[in-house]
């Protein structure tokens, strides 16, 4: 457990969001699902509840099990299980102040000393650890809490009049360092993750600037048909060259940037700089009928314009839908979206062809992704490695390959590291490939020398003479 001196807000958080209600102290008699829903504080009285009490603890309440059920039994079995928690996160939390900061995110007021407030969250982490029955099953789902002190300002501090935002702001915080050290548990604000909130806060800033500032660069990454060796396209790649601080990791700050709700924009900039400078290479070899593959947040498909302004870019660039490929990971599908589904649609209508980016790190079943529109399957870099190792590895790669190809799927293997992977793949059948054995990610200068030196292909896109790929 962490402490922090002075007056502490205990924040407890559920896991899905929905609408904001409000509590007031429930003092007496248990109260029944009704009774706690329609008792629940609004987010505003919540936040003002600095004027009721200048000391006590909020309490923040992450649910670790809800999404899921939704997932797996459907909305009514979420919100049968959503009910039944909400009745027994205000019974265990009476008589102090609750209120439902959006869906199954809830808060808790406790005034009085430190301890007070532990005991009350000792009280949730037990109670929601219970199972629910919800259809017949025992569901357990257990919380993760977060606690931090009212009053308790971070250097980023942009909510110095209202301490009780700022409380569930730092309980956040904690919550999620309790997630992260296995849920079912509460973790207090302290220095530690003051210090990591500071850190996070300035990576966001540094990410805006860079994003107004033009730090950033994209890399392309070729992409080889591997029966004859021709160029095919390019990935294009984030980079960020951060003033002060030299290269920074894509997995770092493309992971922040989700956390900061940035997505949209680097989304944006990302595609508007692949596609301006794809359409240079394409104008200067149309016969090459090369594509640009961009990653997309699954966020993205959500936007209503997403379709159409990708076929605004395309066309103003001299390209048209087929040279654009859109990657997705593959977490993406197992949302099971019907917007993201329809988007998806629309996209393959339209005429861009669509790739799932990182095959066999999520939820890896070919039969699910039967169910929606793609062109190409992208074989992570842990499942290549495995192409030139044991006969299992080998026969996975194989069955792999095949079910692809008998679905209609292209293939496409990532991170081909070394020469034999390359023979190993080509052997399977695999389509295509990309990786330091066949060319590293190279700025667009680069990758226009490199489209220019090209053999000319005839109306086809078949290859006059042979060609090698670059290993610059």
């Amino acid at each position: 457990m962490f402490a922090v001196g002075g007056l502490v807000g205990v924040m407890i958080t559920l896991v899905s969001v929905r609408m904001l209600r409000t509590v007031r102290p429930a003092t007496d008699a248990f109260l029944t699902d009704t009774e706690a829903e329609s008792r629940l504080l609004t987010r505003e009285d919540f936040f003002h509840l600095h004027r009721e009490t200048s000391d006590g603890f909020v309490l923040y309440i992450d649910l670790e099990r809800v999404r899921a059920i939704n997932d797996l039994w459907g909305y009514q079995a979420g919100d049968d299980a959503l009910g039944q928690l909400t009745e027994i996160l205000c019974d265990a939390t009476k008589p102090y102040w609750t209120a439902a900061l959006g869906g199954d995110d809830f808060a808790v007021l406790v005034p009085g000393p430190v301890h007070l407030a532990q005991e009350v969250a000792d009280e949730v982490v037990e109670r929601l650890d219970v199972p629910i029955c919800i259809d017949g099953r025992r569901v357990s789902v257990g919380c993760s809490i977060g606690i931090a002190a009212l009053g308790e300002m971070t250097t980023f501090d942009l909510d110095r009049r209202v301490p009780v935002l700022q409380a569930v702001r730092n309980a956040d915080h904690a919550m999620h360092r309790a997630r992260l050290a296995g849920g079912r548990r509460w973790v207090r604000f302290d220095e530690s993750i003051r210090s990591e909130v500071s850190d996070e806060r300035e990576l966001e800033f540094a990410i805006r600037d860079a994003l107004d500032n033009d730090e950033l660069q994209l890399a392309y990454q070729p992409i080889y048909r591997l029966a004859t060796l021709e160029l095919t396209g390019f990935e294009a790649l984030l980079r960020w060259t951060r003033p002060g601080y030299g290269h920074i990791s894509p997995d770092k700050f493309v992971a922040a940037a989700e956390r900061f709700g940035l997505t949209t924009q680097l989304a944006r900039w990302v595609a508007e700089r692949a596609i301006a400078e794809h359409g240079i290479c394409f104008r200067a070899r149309p016969d090459l009928h090369l594509a640009i593959s961009i990653n997309f947040p699954a966020s993205e498909l959500g936007s209503k314009s997403f379709v159409s302004t990708l076929c605004e870019l395309t066309s103003f660039n001299g390209l048209t839908p087929l040279n654009v490929t859109i990657e997705l990971a593959e977490r993406t599908l197992i949302q099971n979206d019907i917007a993201i589904h329809s988007v998806m649609n629309h996209l393959r209508n339209t005429g861009f062809t669509i790739a799932i980016d990182d095959f066999g790190t999520g939820y890896s079943s070919l039969a699910y992704l039967e169910n929606f529109p793609i062109d190409f399957v992208k074989i992570d870099r842990a499942l290549v490695d495995r192409v030139t190792g044991e006969p299992t590895g080998v026969s996975v790669m194989s069955a792999i390959i095949d079910l692809c190809h008998a679905l209609g799927y292209q293939v496409v293997a990532e991170g081909v590291e070394r020469p034999e992977q390359v023979v190993g793949l080509k052997h399977l059948q695999c389509d295509s490939a990309q990786g330091y054995s066949l060319s590293r990610p190279m700025s667009h200068a680069d990758a226009f020398q490199l489209v220019l030196s090209q053999p000319v292909r005839n109306s086809g896109g078949v290859e006059v003479s042979e060609t090698q790929p670059a290993t610059s």
